[in-house]
């Protein structure tokens, strides 16, 4: 009987602990060719916390560079991250892809996004007047996304 007990209890724990987070992804309904968010909204964007459910990704980071490749991701994740000084300006080369889905990809520091990156585009971003924590973050839903981020 203890046995049973204890092993129901360890159930509820693992399923009340895993119900905090997504178990699906997040479909795309406004179609194929446009990559706005429908789901997501700020709440997600720049909670202090993360949560994404991924299929197939890979990741790999330096300090002067990340890489991203995802099959689908649904949700919030942190793609890159260093601290900053007000007094310097730093640059980073960002190129940011989405093949189908909806996502967005952004700049965020101080608890709000500091600058959107732009999609489908390898462009260089000019980070100046922030210290602390400054992170790149890329949302989506059901997205197929590519990012390559080097710091200049």
């Amino acid at each position: 009987m203890k046995k049973v007990l204890l092993s129901l209890m360890s159930f509820l724990s693992v399923i009340s602990l895993s119900s905090c987070s997504r178990l699906a992804h997040i479909e795309d309904t406004n179609g194929d060719d446009n990559y706005e968010l429908c789901e997501l909204g700020e709440k997600d964007l720049y909670s202090a916390r993360t949560s994404s459910l991924v299929y197939s990704c890979i990741r790999s980071s330096t300090k002067e560079k990340a890489n991203i490749s995802c099959e689908k991701l649904s949700g919030v994740m942190e793609v890159y991250e260093f601290k900053a000084s007000s007094d310097k300006v730093y640059k980073f080369e960002v190129d940011y892809n989405v093949e189908r889905g909806n996502s967005k990809m952004f700049i965020f520091a101080n608890g709000e996004s500091y600058k959107d990156i732009d999609i489908n585009e390898k462009k260089i971003y000019e980070i100046s007047n922030l210290s602390g924590k400054v992170k790149f973050r890329v949302a989506g839903e059901s997205a197929t996304i590519k990012i390559n981020i080097v710091k200049k």
